[in-house]
């Protein structure tokens, strides 16, 4: 009898399994077809929103303003309405429901036009940023702070992303069988921990526009309250960069940066630095000197593991 009634309980489990695996994808599916209809038709559910949210200040003020309770706004005086007044209540309200509606359609149809302007402009900086010429380069880096400036919101993280993403390119100068040229020693044998590179105009311009929007900024004449950076919230992502030139982020604040594999050649300053979130520099090498001094407020346990791992690897380097 407990043979039998064992693989029936087996049985039961399996079927109950499935049935919420089947439900689990059921569910999963009708969530993805309704937020598919939602973003087809997220016009008609942005008037429905606003309409109901004009519904509820319109019948909020008359409660208050009112003296017939709640529906204040929404009831006539049988004894003193007549059907010429209910009409044109009927025909304010009607009026209002299109009115922002209308209001909607332009205000959407502005801000596709706007990230329609934002986007050529990114395009156009882009090309620019790729272009042969190191002048034009720079240029290209400061359209690029530009459009993160003007149009601000997610734009801000999408420049972040493409500077950085410059910066982990191989822009390194190289001889005719493709590889990394050095600097050389007094005695002719090359420095390894000095490559050489051509992009150091182009590279120093990045970082120092990455700094100054990282940078906090005092609100007040005795320095005590500041305000963040207007890039302060992105994420810099430089793991495998090899930067040729000094790196100074001294009072910045960064919400995110990974550094892991990143080498850099000259000096690094990261002093009295926050970071709000994850911090990685697992091994990052910096020849010369390193300085995260007084660094604070980081979420994530990753920045003593990866400091702890890469001060091996900092010559000079020091943590306080």
């Amino acid at each position: 009898m407990a043979k039998n009634t064992l693989p029936f309980k087996n049985r039961v489990k399996q079927l109950e399994h499935t049935f919420k695996l089947m439900l689990a994808q059921k569910i999963e599916a009708t969530h993805n077809r309704f937020t598919s209809w939602r973003h087809e038709n997220d016009l008609f559910f942005s008037i429905i929103k606003w309409i109901l949210m004009a519904t509820a200040a319109y019948t909020l003020l008359n409660w208050i303003w009112g003296d017939r309770g709640i529906f204040s706004g929404w009831s006539l005086e049988e004894n003193t309405s007549t059907p010429l007044e209910r009409i044109k209540v009927s025909l304010t309200i009607l009026g209002g429901t299109g009115g922002i509606g209308y209001l909607v359609i332009k205000f959407r149809e502005r801000s596709a036009l706007e990230r329609e302007e934002a986007n050529e402009k990114l395009v156009r900086a882009v090309q620019q940023l790729g272009d042969a010429s190191p002048q034009v380069r720079i240029a290209g880096v400061y359209s690029l702070a530009d459009v993160a400036d003007t149009y601000e919101g997610l734009y801000h993280q999408r420049v972040v992303d493409i500077l950085c993403g410059y910066l982990r390119t191989d822009r390194l100068l190289k001889d005719a069988n493709g590889e990394t040229r050095y600097a050389t020693h007094e005695d002719g044998t090359p420095n390894h921990d000095q490559p050489l590179s051509t992009d150091g105009a182009v590279e120093s311009t990045i970082l120092s526009i990455l700094a100054s929007h990282l940078k906090a900024h005092s609100r007040t004449n005795n320095g005590k309250q500041f305000s963040l950076g207007s890039w302060s919230s992105c994420n810099l992502d430089l793991h495998g960069a090899y930067i040729t030139e000094q790196v100074d982020f001294t009072d910045t604040q960064i919400s995110e940066i990974n550094a892991q594999d990143t080498k850099f050649s000259r000096d690094v300053c990261f002093s009295r630095s926050t970071f709000t979130r994850k911090v990685n520099f697992l091994n990052a090498k910096c020849f010369t000197t390193c300085d995260i001094h007084r660094i604070a407020n980081c979420m994530s346990r990753e920045l003593r593991r990866g400091y702890i791992y890469s001060t091996r690897q900092f010559q000079q380097g020091c943590i306080c």
